[in-house]
């Protein structure tokens, strides 16, 4: 069973519990967030740090004190070398993303986040409604204005505020979007820049091609 430690990952939370992950060999790992996900037969190397929403594949590699931050996505078999770092939100790994495979699995992994089909979709539906709007400088302005990680808190209801309240509002909107869509957006994004990805997130989902 992993130990746990108490680990600032440097996002702004503090020091937050998070595990010292068991690598295949038996041999302690690099330290990785409750909130992330390491799959079957990875790696993670001694130093090295899993952030808040991350997704490592089954059979990747994270070497020595590298760093895979809040919500990067380190595909099936992939490797991050030793001391690098993959940013937020970045995604590492060969091929198109199956991000509806990543939110099956994450979903099978942590049962108690909220799932909202369509979820960019029914955001821009939200947004475009009279009186509301899509305000990325706060979390939840009002009852009809929300950034996007507040309006899937808002959209899930009291599951979505209940977990906002056990985790923070980014930590519940990416946990949200990774269990809906696979995917984990960048929260702290402009109106103009936010509104372009959901509205083509949205029409992706509508084609079915796992956006």
């Amino acid at each position: 069973m992993s130990a746990t430690v108490l680990h600032d990952f440097f996002d702004g939370r503090g020091p937050v519990e998070a595990k010292i992950y068991d690598n295949p060999d038996g041999s302690p790992g690099g330290i990785v967030d409750q909130g992330a996900t390491v799959g079957k037969g990875a790696w993670v190397g001694e130093g090295a740090t899993v952030g808040k929403g991350a997704w490592v594949g089954e059979g990747a590699m994270v070497g020595k004190g590298a760093t895979v931050g809040e919500g990067a996505w380190v595909g099936e078999g992939a490797t991050v070398d030793k001391g690098a770092w993959v940013g937020k939100g970045a995604m590492v790994g060969k091929g198109a993303t199956d991000f509806a495979a990543i939110a099956e699995a994450y979903r099978a992994e942590r049962p108690d986040i909220p799932v909202i089909p369509d979820l960019d979709a029914k955001i821009l539906a939200a947004i475009q409604a009279d009186g509301a709007s899509l305000n990325m400088l706060g979390w939840h302005s009002c009852e009809t204005t929300h950034c996007r990680a507040g309006w899937a808190v808002h959209l899930a209801g009291k599951a979505g505020y209940d977990l906002e309240k056990r985790v923070g509002p980014a930590a519940a909107g990416g946990a949200i979007y990774r269990a809906s869509t696979g995917r984990w957006p960048n929260f702290y994004a402009s109106d103009e820049a936010a509104l372009a990805d959901i509205k083509a997130c949205a029409a992706g989902a509508a084609q079915g091609d796992g956006k």
